[in-house]
């Protein structure tokens, strides 16, 4: 019987940016201004890692506290074997890059990078994503998640 239980090493980022000089590299950007612009004075970016488990980032998504489509995210785009492969990896203890998110105003917490690991997670703890194309665990495939 096989489990997840790799961590996953979370970076989440708040919305502002500190101010530094290097903020006005290109004044032509500055110039325009929008309602929600945040003034100058008042960005700065706050760093915070956080190490959850796989099933712990599921939950969170389920539970929506996690947004896994904000307006600037592309779509679903990853193929069951490559999403398989994936789940192998994490099975094998393989390291996974870092997902970065990026807190809203109302506490959730938008996919900045990661849209893809995280939707494939979603997607075979929900029995969705069947295993196919494992090269290692090959006795994988054709599982769900409920069968391992």
């Amino acid at each position: 019987m096989h489990f997840i239980h790799r961590n996953l090493f979370c970076q989440f980022y708040h919305s502002e940016i500190f101010e530094e000089d290097y903020l006005s590299v290109d004044d032509e950007y500055s110039q325009e201004s929008t309602s929600d612009e945040i003034p100058r004075k008042e960005r700065y970016l706050l760093t915070q890692a956080y190490d959850f488990s796989v099933s712990e980032l599921v939950n969170k998504v389920a539970k929506e506290d996690i947004i896994l489509t904000p307006e600037y995210q592309r779509g679903y785009v990853w193929d069951n074997k490559k999403a398989s492969l994936l789940i192998e990896s994490l099975l094998l203890n393989v390291p996974i890059p870092v997902i970065y998110m990026s807190e809203e105003k109302d506490g959730t917490w938008s996919v900045v990078d990661g849209l893809q690991r995280l939707y494939s997670l979603q997607r075979f703890f929900n029995n969705e994503l069947k295993l196919i194309g494992l090269d290692v665990l090959q006795e994988l495939n054709g599982l769900l998640h409920d069968d391992l």
